[in-house]
């Protein structure tokens, strides 16, 4: 289930059967395949979700995965959740700003091209930051910005193609699990 910016994981009530029937004979066998295969899910559910923001905006993995985070499925909670934490908007500096003789290009859309604030400047000593100023006079002046993660997450609704994506990766970890499980009581592995 998505909502905002967290998705949960966890084995739908038919499979969690299919696989107590299956791993009957292994001791704790369910626990270690469900546990096992919602943790592999979550992480490749982190990445997915990372890739998904990269994909529409300029913004760099480290960028996103400071506010992505896991909390694993345990013995005693089997389902796993990732969360995309809600954050400031990022500076333009992190879109690739450039200070150029009418003001600063920058690009956020990976299907736009570049786009200008005409009048505004790069203060290398505030961090890179653009600026630009408020009226005709010296100051005020006011920080640009571009989106969050979670802001692109949100408008782009990737929630649900994510969400698509988990049920399937969790189906095939949960039967490569007990897959591995089984061959490893018939002493094949």
């Amino acid at each position: 289930m998505t909502r905002g910016g967290i998705v949960d994981i966890q084995v739908d009530e038919a499979q969690l059967r299919d696989v107590e029937q299956l791993l009957r004979d292994v001791p704790r066998g369910t626990e270690k395949a469900v546990v096992g295969a919602t943790n592999d899910t979550a992480k490749k559910v982190k990445t997915r979700m990372s890739k998904a923001i990269r994909d529409r905006v300029f913004i760099k993995k480290k960028d996103i995965d400071k506010h992505l985070r896991v909390r694993r499925a345990t013995s005693g909670h089997p389902s796993a959740t990732i969360v995309l934490s809600k954050s400031k908007r990022l500076g333009l500096q992190r879109f690739g700003a450039r200070q150029i003789k009418k003001g600063v290009t920058y690009r956020i859309s990976r299907t736009e091209g570049r786009s200008r604030i005409e009048g505004a400047f790069i203060v290398k000593s505030r961090g890179g930051h653009v600026f630009k100023r408020k009226g005709a006079s010296r100051l005020p002046i006011g920080i640009r910005r571009g989106p969050s993660a979670w802001g692109v997450f949100l408008v782009a609704d990737l929630g649900k193609q994510i969400e698509a994506d988990a049920a399937q990766l969790l189906h095939d970890a949960v039967d490569r699990r007990v897959k591995f499980l089984l061959l490893k009581k018939a002493g094949k592995v």
